[in-house]
């Protein structure tokens, strides 16, 4: 699991974030995609207060259909 919802203590704060927004384009200058990231202030965050590690493990979607074309010719 990678997220848990959690109630808010009365001695905590809420850590902030900010949604990124990029548009990504080919070399010849037409649209490739949009991508969005929800990212956690990092700045306001204290070690083992707010966090005790993180991994964010992040694939591409050419992998994801790699690994499906693989899975489902091996059945």
């Amino acid at each position: 699991m990678t997220l848990e919802i959690t109630q808010l203590l009365a001695h905590e704060k809420l850590i902030g974030y900010a949604w990124l927004f990029k548009i990504k384009y080919k070399l010849d200058g037409t649209l490739k995609r949009y991508e969005i990231n929800l990212v956690v202030l990092g700045c306001k965050q204290q070690y083992g207060v707010d966090y005790e590690g993180a991994f964010f493990p992040v694939a591409e979607m050419t992998t994801v259909r790699t690994f499906l074309v693989v899975v489902t010719i091996k059945d």
